[in-house]
């Protein structure tokens, strides 16, 4: 898969002798068969080898949020990493660690499931979605229904200053 996604030499060989190239190759393919396009590949496998390189042999088979949050904002030199660039590794590794079954998650509750689950069978079957496309909206709705309901909103009754209120709340998110 490398060979067909980054063009130099030296690029597949980082690629190919990096650690875990199995199972990021095998990733890519199934995020290929998903109808990935060649270039949001090509940053996905930047992403994951970069994350990969950064794993300690203690995380391989299960990592956690905090875990994976440390891994991305980790410099392997004495650069920083920027918060744009942390973050991005941690959206594309985290469905890598979906993938591979070594994503650990709490449960947490989410106040008004039903809801949520409706809105993800409307993408799914009404709007014909990708997988991943739903993947992210999924979490991103739990997030702002999780607020909802710490902060004792009705979805039913929520208004526009309740929704200014959970992105000035969010805004260092």
């Amino acid at each position: 898969m490398f060979k067909t996604i980054v063009c130099t030499d030296l690029a597949i060989a980082r690629h190919s002798d990096g650690p875990l190239a199995k199972e990021r190759d095998r990733y890519l393919r199934h995020c290929a068969n998903q109808g990935g396009t060649r270039p949001s590949l090509r940053s996905k496998a930047r992403a994951i080898l970069r994350v990969a390189e950064r794993m300690s042999p203690e995380d391989l088979g299960h990592i956690d949020a905090s875990r994976l949050h440390e891994i991305a904002c980790r410099s392997m030199s004495e650069d920083t990493i920027s918060a744009t660039t942390a973050a991005t590794l941690v959206n594309c590794a985290r469905p890598w660690l979906k993938f591979l079954n070594w994503w650990t998650e709490p449960v947490q509750r989410i106040p008004f499931a039903p809801a949520l689950d409706e809105f993800v069978s409307w993408m799914r079957d009404e709007r014909g979605l990708s997988p991943c496309t739903i993947d992210q909206w999924h979490r991103q709705v739990a997030t702002f229904l999780r607020w909802c309901g710490d902060t004792d909103r009705d979805l039913a009754m929520l208004r526009p200053t309740d929704v200014d209120a959970y992105f000035v709340s969010e805004r260092g998110r």
